[in-house]
């Protein structure tokens, strides 16, 4: 004999005793999650006497995909994707709660893209034209020069697509870091300012 909640009675001499079904479990971690895709994540139920948890990546029906308290999972698919969590009585494994959803929010790897003009070679006190990202994937965090192929590094606080170098006293070589939420940065390929003292400067670079 089953309750309403599908939960295994007892009786005996006519006597029916009906078994509560668990509380939904609480999930600490859901909700504000951001991986990239291939990554994985790990969610985790709080811990409860004589009470355990199945895990599916269905709201009814499907699979059970994981039972404990922690669901580590690798997402195969981008955007939001659901997992859902039940309580059951370990006792009486068929008394169950409520199923629960907690949410991952699954984003494509960065791409850093491409800037132009990729060389631009200038004498001393010229300006340099504007450089531009482009076919990027993600947000520009910041750019970045070094005038030793980036071995040593200096941020620029730019967040745009575009960046006008000035008042150059060396060659140097410029990037975009681009950003997808919850993915690793990535870098543009490189730009390279070639600078010619005025001194060595001929006709020929005008």
């Amino acid at each position: 004999v089953t309750d309403i909640a599908g939960c295994l009675a007892t009786s005996q001499a006519f006597v029916t005793a009906q078994l509560p079904a668990p509380a939904e479990p609480y999930v600490f971690n859901d909700g504000g999650i951001y991986i990239c895709l291939g990554d994985a994540v790990t969610f985790t139920a709080e811990t409860r006497p004589n009470i355990s948890n199945f895990w599916y990546s269905a709201a009814n029906g499907g699979f059970m995909i994981a039972f404990g308290d922690v669901l580590e999972v690798r997402p195969t698919n981008t955007g939001t994707v659901n997992y859902y969590v039940e309580a059951y009585d370990i006792n009486n494994p068929i008394c169950r709660s409520l199923r629960v959803p907690v949410t991952v929010d699954v984003s494509n790897p960065s791409f850093g893209g491409h800037l132009s003009p990729v060389t631009q070679t200038i004498c001393q006190g010229d300006p340099v034209n504007v450089i531009t990202l482009s076919n990027e994937y993600g947000s520009v965090v910041r750019w970045e020069e070094s005038t030793d192929g980036f071995v040593n590094v200096s941020p620029i606080q730019n967040g745009s697509n575009s960046f006008a170098p000035q008042f150059l006293s060396s060659s140097t070589q410029y990037r975009a870091v681009v950003q997808n939420q919850g993915c690793a940065e990535a870098y543009s390929e490189p730009a390279a300012v070639n600078l010619i003292p005025q001194g060595s400067c001929g006709a020929s670079i005008y």
